[in-house]
């Protein structure tokens, strides 16, 4: 992907734009979770539309987001 303009993202392979900060966070996730890494890994051509914060969830606790990351 690339840099549109300060704090947002555009994603090459499903052609959309995403906020900055939301691309890092989720580039975090998948270092730090071991599933994540895995999906990434055997993902093959669609292994990116997996990860995409295209259609962001309201988290209500860090309990909740860290049961989510976990699935």
């Amino acid at each position: 992907g690339k840099r549109v303009k300060r704090g947002l993202f555009k994603d090459k392979v499903i052609n959309k734009i995403i906020n900055a900060d939301l691309n890092g966070a989720r580039n975090i996730c998948i270092l730090g979770s071991k599933k994540a890494q895995q999906r990434y890994k055997a993902g093959g051509e669609n292994r990116w539309l997996n990860l995409k914060l295209c259609n962001p969830i309201k988290v209500e606790s860090d309990f909740e987001l860290c049961r989510l990351i976990a699935s």
